[in-house]
């Protein structure tokens, strides 16, 4: 059932398997393309606790460029694509989510279904069994203390500092090693 938990390891994979959504198949990734995956939350990930933007203009407003610009090197630093775990993602389109993100130079690949039950990492489970990608291939990134069976691939974020150098520290230990393409 859960084999999958080795879900977040770090050693890049292999697609093989296109997926299915809305009744359509479509490859998430090119065949034979070695990926690595990072889930991100928003809050507390890529905002501080306290944090208020000057204007409210929806998600845009509430990432600080400061933590983004350091996540977007951890995410090119490991070759890794982001796939947005947080609660940001309910109700809003891809093409919107990539916009806001990508305002702060963050290349959104893809979102976790909602609604699974029994909590984030079970979204993060339905998505890496969906794409056919090994928990060893990924890291979550969240402020959330409980990743269930999928904890040994979660760097947890302090909602204080957001993702630090400690935090970006911890996942390139996590990953072992930088990504360099076959």
């Amino acid at each position: 059932m859960l084999a999958l938990v080795a879900v977040l390891a770090l050693a890049p994979y292999r697609v093989t398997n296109p997926i299915i959504r809305s009744g359509r198949a479509r490859a998430c990734f090119p065949y034979d393309r070695v990926v690595r995956v990072l889930f991100l939350d928003v809050d507390g990930v890529l905002n501080r606790t306290g944090f208020k933007p000057a204007d409210s203009r929806g998600l845009v407003s509430w990432i600080e460029p400061e933590l983004a610009a350091r996540f977007a090197r951890a995410a090119a630093e490991h070759g890794a694509h982001i796939v947005m775990c947080s609660d940001w993602r309910i109700g809003r389109t891809l093409a919107a989510l990539r916009e806001a993100l990508g305002a702060r130079g963050l290349a959104l690949h893809d979102v976790t279904p909602s609604a699974c039950g029994g909590g984030r990492w079970r979204e993060i489970a339905a998505w890496l069994a969906a794409n056919d990608v090994a928990a060893g291939d990924a890291a979550i990134v969240d402020d959330a203390f409980d990743m269930g069976e999928l904890a040994h691939r979660h760097v947890r974020i302090s909602p204080l500092t957001g993702f630090d150098d400690d935090a970006a520290a911890t996942l390139r230990a996590l990953f072992g090693r930088p990504f360099h393409s076959p």
